[in-house]
């Protein structure tokens, strides 16, 4: 799969996918995580989509995402 070789339109797609519940359930956390791992790889479309997801999130959420993006980045590192 193309997010877990840490391609960034592979993180942009799940981050999606969780941000509608679309084949997985709605997770604005993951969402968040997946947009955050996108945009560190380069991908301007998930800084658009992650701004606009931080509006309907509350402090503790994006926290949590913050923390979730870090672990699926060492998830990644640890691929390689």
């Amino acid at each position: 799969m193309a997010a877990e070789q840490g391609h960034d339109s592979g993180q942009l797609a799940l981050g999606y996918m969780h941000f509608n519940g679309y084949g997985v359930p709605e997770d604005f956390v993951e969402a968040y995580a997946r947009f955050s791992v996108a945009v560190t790889l380069g991908n301007v479309n998930a800084k658009k989509w992650k701004d606009h997801l931080t509006e309907s999130m509350t402090k503790e959420q994006i926290a949590e995402a913050q923390k979730r993006s870090k672990e699926i980045w060492a998830e990644l590192e640890a691929r390689k």
